[in-house]
Order: C-alpha cells, then structure tokens, then sequence
C-alpha cells in the first residue's frame, strides 16, 4: 500500500465516523426533543384534568347546597326540612373548604399560561361566592328573582370556564 492509499483509506474512515457521529448526534437530539415535548404534554393534560376535577368537586357540593338551600326555603314535608336544616351546617364548611381549592386551581391555571381560562374560573368562583354569601336559609339576602338570576349567571359562567378549559385541553 502507498501512503496515498492510506491517506486515502484514513480519510474515508474519518469521514465515515463524522458523518456517522454527526447523523447520530442528529438522531438523539430528535429523539430527545420529541420525547421533552410529549413529556410536557402529558403534564400539562395531567394539570388541565386536576383542575377539571377539581372544578367537578367543586359543582357537586354547590349542587348540593343549592338544593338543601332549595329544601329549606320552599314548602316540603317537615321530614325533608328537618334533614336539610340538619345536613346544611356540614356542607357549609365542604362548601368553604371547596372554595380553598380555587386558589390551587388558579395557580396551576396561570403556571401553564392558561390566561383565558384563569379569568372564566375567577369569574366563576366569584359568581358562585356570591351565592354562598346570600343563600343562607335563616338570612335571605336576595330576593327569589336575584337569586334565580344569579343561579343562571353561575351555570353561564361554568360553561364558559368549561370551554376555555376545553380549549387549552385541544390546544395540547
């Protein structure tokens, strides 16, 4: 063999083995990028769905106190009034405790960047404390219309941080 024949030989191995290094490198810096954002994907969906849970706690324990508000203030047998008046105190600090969670909900909102939705959630929570500031059975602070009309303001506000919720969600 001459020397331009190793020369030649080297240089091929040399440029095989960068090209190789180089297509690897390529590779697994694909592959790691790809895997980083599926990752932050998951995260966020796995963040978006505890709000959503969080929020669906949420609406069953208003439900639930509107309903035991309901039983309380409109006519029904004493045996149902006893019961509610009875199990109203309870869900009053389930109802203060389920408020407390909004906080948590707001805070993983606006850590994804989830303006929008952060803003529908605190117009909800505020529509909602503002029922549980006036639907107390023994201290009526609305009339029955106000309170109608704030009943359809909370489930108008629950759509629309549903939705913006929804939206973030497809935007994964």
């Amino acid at each position: 063999m001459t020397w331009i024949e190793v020369v030649d030989s080297a240089v091929k191995i040399l440029g095989g083995t960068l090209i190789a290094g180089v297509v690897g490198y390529v590779t697994v810096r694909f592959t790691h990028n790809r895997a980083a954002r599926a990752e932050y994907a998951k995260r966020r969906r796995d963040l978006l769905e505890k709000v959503l849970e969080m929020m669906g706690q949420f609406d069953k324990i208003y439900r639930h106190h509107k309903a035991l508000f309901d039983a309380l203030t409109q006519p029904a047998l004493p045996a149902v009034r006893e019961e509610a008046a009875r199990r109203f105190p309870v869900l009053e600090e389930e109802f203060r405790v389920a408020f407390e969670k909004f906080a948590d909900a707001t805070a993983i909102l606006l850590m994804l960047d989830e303006i929008k939705a952060e803003a529908a959630l605190e117009a909800y929570r505020e529509a909602v404390n503002q029922w549980y500031e006036s639907a107390h059975p023994n201290l009526i602070s609305m009339s029955t219309q106000s309170l109608t009309q704030l009943r359809a303001d909370i489930i108008k506000k629950r759509r629309e941080t549903m939705s913006a919720l929804a939206a973030a969600y497809k935007a994964l």
